[in-house]
């Protein structure tokens, strides 16, 4: 009996191994699938009116614009029985026809005709000089004047036509001048190492900066001093006020203003240039560890320099 009983147990115990094997191979794949649509970049010509400095009573000649057929970012302008000294004028209109906003970036003039001057107009806030420029919605609209000038070299009973095209693209895409913008380069000359400054003196804080996008004039340099080893930094003080904004003269003639927030073995000098496009270039000098202030001595060119309270 009781060997039954271990046969039916043992039996038993077999049985809920195959069953928790079982349990353990039942699997579920869960698939997810999704739609991704994109949008469209589009833009338009829409003409809106015409108009020239012709006398009211001749009216003979006129000017006349057509979207291309096929891409409608191209427009077509016809001189229509022009002569010299007469300026014509479209009122032509853009329009976002995509669903993805965009900006306009350019407006081309395809002109090969040497009598025909040809300029543009733009309405809306000088908005093609913008950097970047404003981002059109979807049926947004951008209003420029296309001006034509008849020379005097303008031949007789001839069919004078140019054709205006839109430069768009997607938004969030990279233009302007700042587009592939590279920092300015500063390299901090003095102190460099081994100074002992006093407060009171004036002494020059000297570097270079260039800027391999914009005239070196244009980059604006701000001056910053830290007394503990560069954890911290604030803008270097002088007679009340702070050296911020500067220009870019390399050179800052610094008379230490008696200020105990400057007393230190540990200093360093920090000096930021910063471009029109708001790209920054900064240089730290080394940390400075000189003798205890009342020693004047040289010390090693890759010791700090420091602040000391008088000379």
């Amino acid at each position: 009996m009781k060997r039954k009983i271990g046969l039916l147990s043992m039996a038993l115990v077999v049985c809920l191994c195959l069953l928790g094997t079982g349990y353990a191979h039942w699997t579920k794949d869960l698939v997810a699938t999704g739609l991704v649509t994109t949008g469209s970049v589009d833009a338009a010509w829409i003409e809106v009116e015409s108009w020239d400095s012709e006398p009211s009573e001749k009216n003979e000649s006129g000017i006349e614009c057509t979207v291309d057929d096929v891409d409608p970012t191209l427009l077509h302008v016809h001189v229509v029985n022009g002569y010299p000294c007469i300026d014509y004028f479209n009122h032509a209109r853009i329009v976002c026809t995509g669903s993805v906003p965009i900006h306009v970036t350019d407006i081309t003039i395809i002109n090969d005709n040497p009598c025909l001057e040809v300029g543009l107009l733009d309405l809306d806030l000088n908005y093609l000089v913008l950097d970047p420029p404003p981002q059109l919605h979807t049926d947004d609209t951008l209003d420029v004047v296309i001006w034509v000038h008849l020379l005097n070299e303008a031949p007789e009973q001839s069919s004078l036509s140019f054709d205006v095209v839109i430069n768009s693209q997607q938004y969030n895409e990279c233009c302007g001048e700042c587009c592939n913008n590279q920092p300015p380069d500063v390299t901090v000359t003095r102190p460099s190492g081994g100074e002992v400054w006093y407060v009171g003196q004036t002494q020059a804080i000297q570097w270079t900066a260039t800027d391999p996008d914009h005239d070196d004039g244009d980059l604006v340099i701000d001056i910053y001093y830290s007394a503990d080893d560069g954890a911290t930094f604030f803008p270097l003080p002088f007679g009340g006020g702070e050296a911020l904004g500067l220009p870019n003269t390399g050179s800052f003639a610094w008379t230490i203003p008696n200020d105990s927030r400057l007393i230190s073995a540990e200093a360093r000098i920090k000096v930021v240039a910063t471009d029109p496009c708001e790209d920054t270039g900064v240089d730290v000098t080394g940390r400075f560890c000189p003798p205890p202030p009342d020693l004047l001595m040289a010390a090693p060119v890759d010791s700090p320099f420091a602040i000391g309270a008088g000379s």
